[in-house]
């Protein structure tokens, strides 16, 4: 109950975008999936406020385990899908 009560406040503070990102985690979590390893691109189209939100909320719900990501990375401008898999990507 206090999930879904927890899950209810962020999903009415972020945008279509980070809820489906929350969404689908959650859904993640219940099956008793990890997160896809491809999650962290799906971050970086997110705007930096919505962003933080997101991770917020992943680190709280015990889905993000892994090292700390830098504070640049966080607050970087949203990069467009196409950048991300464009020639070039992973260089």
């Amino acid at each position: 109950m206090m999930i879904a009560a927890i899950t209810l406040a962020v999903l009415q503070a972020v945008a279509p975008q980070a809820a489906a990102v929350i969404d689908d985690a959650n859904g993640r979590m219940l099956a008793g999936e990890s997160l896809p390893p491809g999650y962290l691109l799906q971050l970086e189209r997110l705007p930096p406020d919505q962003r933080l939100l997101v991770v917020i909320h992943l680190r709280r719900s015990g889905m993000l385990q892994h090292g700390v990501q830098p504070i640049g990375w966080l607050t970087a401008p949203a990069t467009p899908a196409a950048t991300l898999t464009g020639a070039g990507a992973g260089e």
